[in-house]
């Protein structure tokens, strides 16, 4: 029965320390005490996060996503600058143009907001690696037709061979 106790207690002095490590972790720490341990505003007992505390999280997330999409839909147009061959499809252009539609839109809360941007982050990521920007930016035309042309000359020439012996035999 001791040991129970024993359990219970460390328990007490553990969760306060999960929750300031926690805190830490999701970089919401507010304050440093006055023997240098950083703490967090007390929250209600069986709260680990408090509103305030929430909000910052979806404040960095929200950060996070717009910058992630500024950074993706940044790169994708200056390849699409720099690789003369590489064209958008409709389904790409499309997935870009509703990555930036989300930051005009006027959210009532934080937690929509940070749905919303990460709808945007998730189509600029789709965007910048759907396999057909992907293809046309790994093989340029002139490279497609050195590795295609080895493989389908052969066959080429085969088949121009023997439509010429057909047309040849009916000739005579």
């Amino acid at each position: 029965h001791l040991k129970r106790s024993t359990t219970l207690i460390e328990a007490h002095r553990l969760v306060p320390l999960f929750k300031q490590h926690l805190r830490l972790a999701l970089g919401v720490a507010v304050s440093v005490s006055g023997n240098g341990i950083v703490g967090a505003k007390q929250t209600e007992a069986d709260e680990i996060l408090s509103q305030e505390e929430i909000d910052i999280v979806l404040k960095h997330q929200i950060t996070h996503n717009i910058d992630n999409v500024h950074t993706t839909l940044s790169a994708l147009s200056s390849a699409l600058d720099t690789i003369p061959t590489l064209v958008l499809k409709k389904h790409v252009a499309e997935k870009m143009r509703m990555a930036c539609q989300p930051f005009h839109i006027n959210a009532p809360s934080l937690v929509s907001i940070a749905n919303r941007t990460s709808l945007a982050a998730q189509l600029a990521d789709e965007a910048y690696y759907d396999h057909s920007v992907l293809d046309m930016a790994v093989f340029p035309e002139d490279q497609k037709y050195a590795i295609y042309l080895p493989l389908f000359f052969p066959v080429t020439v085969a088949i121009l061979k023997g439509l010429k012996r057909v047309f040849a035999t009916k000739a005579q």
